[in-house]
């Protein structure tokens, strides 16, 4: 029995194996062909695939999906019911690729399939678009600061009656300028000249349609313009005192009369045509107030005479000419009067401007005068210069002459208390003028190209109240003409007050601006040989060579710095100049020793090669005032037998 167990356990596993040898594995096969897929635009439903109707050994075959455009569609299989299911994602063609594998991995099978998912249908073509249409714009003229607006409308058209839209640019916005406020378009006249405006019209459907035309801009025809006043230039009002003891009321020879009376006045000084053309002048009296009724004034000059266009001189007054323009009022009587002048241009157009004029009795004014007491103003500045009334100053240096003192030190006037009142201002004269000279109108001043130095050149009015204040400051600008002389040296700065009657007093001090030293012309272009006394220059010189190459000949050269026929160095105003040596280079070339009591510098060689000194020159009355260069030395050897 057991034995029989044993053959039935055995027999059993022999036919297993048997079983298992006449039925191997089997072996994915595709059968037929999956359908190609499609779908419609728009479809977003999936569709499924039964891979069992295309696969054997579908129940044991894992199956894996590839699609060759993964933005078409999304393909995903399901392994427990073998099934495919395939859903839309965009239009476009793909490949989708079945792969059956079998359970050892050994072995598979696949099917390909297309899918497409349809786009959008064709659109029948937009009908065709017809461009807008814009016509000529004729050329435009118009005057400087003019503008000409006109309607775009009124020149463009569409076929398609599609909206039109606008825009317009100048070629040259200097000349004129374009704006467009739709349809509406305006251009500006900025400056004379010509330009192109280009004019654009688009429908939005396709580019747009440009149309040009030529703008010429021109200056208008300039109308007249009125004669003025010239900037600054007023007729200021008049007071006049009689001062010689005719009967003036009773004269009718005016040019007889006593001159130092009369007060002249040239128009053109004082008027001008923007125009540039001729103007004629007419003066008159209004309103006297002579308490007889007698002429407080008389007016003589051809400018004083009704005018023509040809007056009594047979010349049209032009402006430039004095017998033409100049106005002499001469005093009568004591009075008060207004004068009216009326000034015309060739095309009549004319202004009136007034001023009055008072007429007083000879000795009723009396003229400023010096305060007494009234301060030295060169002792002002603590000038140490040993010319009375003369101050020194250097050029660039600003300097207080009066700080805020109160004004009534330096001048008074008795007339304060009837109401006149003083000008103040500053002048320059040449040094030989003094304070009586200075008060003169008539007195010569200095040119600009002249004057050392500036001052605040101030017109101020002064009532004589005391507790005014007035600073005075000058500024160095050029070196004077200076000498030894101080009374012919620098000029004279003049603080000049002038009452109304035209009375002035003067007070005065003369001022130096010192020039600084200065060297005697440039260095040469080539070292010199030298004698035994050199001035300004560049200097070449032979060292002896000899065994020790030490300097035993004497062979050095002495240079004279400063000395009144010739020198390194000069003072423009004759000063005593002190000199020093500022550096020098190596001392092993050339030895630069200075005698300060000599003004002479001494040059011992000492090697080969070139070597240089900087030497300064001070000015001793303006310390730093001073000037420097430097003297280059070129050291060679030389044999005593070149020698």
């Amino acid at each position: 029995m057991t034995s029989f167990k044993r053959w039935l356990g055995a027999g059993a596993i022999v036919l297993v194996a048997l079983a298992l040898v006449a039925c191997p594995a089997l072996v994915p096969k595709a059968t037929g062909s999956i359908p190609d897929m499609p779908f419609a635009h728009g479809d977003t439903k999936a569709q499924t695939v039964d891979l069992g109707r295309y696969f054997d050994d579908s129940d044991n075959a894992k199956f894996s999906v590839e699609s060759s455009v993964p933005e078409v569609v999304t393909a995903v299989v399901n392994n427990k019911d073998a099934t495919l299911t395939v859903t839309p994602k965009g239009p476009g063609t793909t490949i989708v690729t079945v792969t059956a594998t079998s359970s050892t991995g050994r072995d598979s099978a696949e099917q390909s399939f297309t899918v497409k998912v349809a786009g959008q249908p064709p659109q029948p073509p937009p009908p065709e678009n017809n461009p807008p249409v814009i016509r000529t714009i004729n050329n435009v003229s118009l005057d400087v600061g003019k503008s000409k607006t006109f309607d775009l409308a009124d020149y463009a058209s569409d076929a398609d009656g599609d909206k039109l839209m606008y825009e317009a640019e100048s070629l040259n916005q200097a000349v004129a300028m374009v704006s467009v406020n739709e349809p509406m378009i305006t251009i500006m006249g900025v400056s004379e000249g010509e330009t192109m405006i280009t004019v654009r019209v688009t429908d939005g459907k396709g580019d747009p349609v440009p149309r040009t035309f030529i703008v010429t801009v021109t200056a208008p025809a300039p109308g007249n313009m009125k004669p003025q006043a010239k900037s600054g230039m007023t007729l200021d009002d008049l007071k006049i005192q009689i001062v010689s003891g005719d009967d003036l009321d009773t004269a009718n020879d005016w040019s007889a009369a006593d001159t130092a009376d009369n007060v002249e006045i040239d128009l053109s000084e004082y008027f001008e045509d923007p125009d540039g053309v001729q103007l004629f002048f007419k003066v008159e009296t209004k309103n006297e107030m002579a308490t007889d009724k007698a002429p407080v004034i008389q007016l003589h000059s051809i400018a004083a005479d009704e005018m023509t266009e040809t007056p009594a001189s047979g010349k049209a007054p032009d402006g430039t000419n004095d017998d033409e323009t100049m106005v002499i009022i001469v005093p009568r009587n004591p009075g008060s009067v207004e004068v009216m002048v009326t000034v015309y241009d060739v095309d009549k157009g004319d202004e009136e401007f007034s001023f009055k004029v008072e007429v007083h009795a000879a000795g009723s004014n009396s003229a400023p005068t010096e305060a007494a007491g009234a301060p030295d103003l060169a002792n002002l500045t603590g000038d140490a210069f040993d010319a009375p009334d003369t101050m020194r100053m250097k050029v660039d240096e600003m300097r207080k002459i009066i700080d805020a003192d109160d004004f009534d030190e330096h001048f008074t006037d008795p007339d304060f208390n009837t109401g006149d009142s003083l000008k103040i201002s500053v002048k320059y004269f040449s040094a030989d003028t003094d304070a009586i000279a200075a008060a003169k109108s008539d007195t010569q001043e200095l040119a600009d190209d002249k004057v050392g130095v500036t001052a605040n050149r101030l017109t101020w009015d002064w009532d004589g109240n005391p507790d005014d204040e007035f600073t005075l400051t000058l500024t160095g600008k050029k070196g004077t003409v200076n000498s030894d002389d101080p009374e012919e040296s620098g000029h004279v700065v003049a603080l000049v007050a002038t009452d109304s009657f035209g009375e002035s007093v003067a007070r005065v001090f003369r001022i130096m601006v010192n020039n600084p030293p200065k060297a005697m012309g440039a260095q040469a272009s080539k070292p010199k040989t030298l004698g035994t006394e050199m001035s300004y220059g560049d200097l070449g010189f032979f060292h002896t060579d000899s065994d020790t190459d030490s300097d035993t000949d004497g062979d050095n050269v002495r240079v004279v710095l400063v000395a009144d026929d010739a020198g390194y160095f000069h003072d423009p105003d004759g000063d005593e100049l002190k000199c020093r040596i500022n550096d020098s280079s190596d001392d092993s070339i050339a030895k630069f020793r200075l005698d300060a009591a000599q003004q002479t510098l001494t040059i011992d060689p000492e090697g080969v090669g070139s070597a240089s000194v900087t030497i300064a020159c001070v000015d001793p009355f303006m310390e730093g005032s001073d000037n420097s260069d430097t003297l280059n030395v070129e050291v060679t050897h030389q044999s005593r037998s070149q020698q």
